[in-house]
């Protein structure tokens, strides 16, 4: 059985959200990104794959847990397609992030 969205969102400590977000056809299952609440914007850190399955999870996290237009910063760890993959779908979605 699927998870749902929420089940998929962890709160790690006080407004530092962890969310799985699939890898489809690969055995780690899942890439996490972190939604970081702030006073004056929330940070997004990795965006996960370039996949349906993955953006509709992650878009779907983050409206769970904020409006989108409140992220004003996407960070990318590193290049990797699985951490990086959905920044412009993100940015579709957050237009005032960074």
């Amino acid at each position: 059985m699927e998870a749902t969205r929420t089940e998929s969102i962890t709160e790690v400590l006080p407004g530092i959200y962890q969310m799985k977000v699939p890898i489809p056809n690969n055995p780690l299952g899942f890439t996490l990104s972190y939604l970081l609440k702030g006073s004056e914007g929330h940070f997004l850190i990795d965006t996960g794959i370039p996949a349906p399955v993955a953006r509709d999870a992650l878009e779907g996290q983050i409206r769970a847990l904020t409006d989108p237009k409140d992220i004003a910063l996407i960070l990318i760890t590193h290049i990797h397609p699985d951490h990086s993959g959905l920044t412009a779908e993100v940015k579709r979605i957050a237009p005032h992030a960074m």
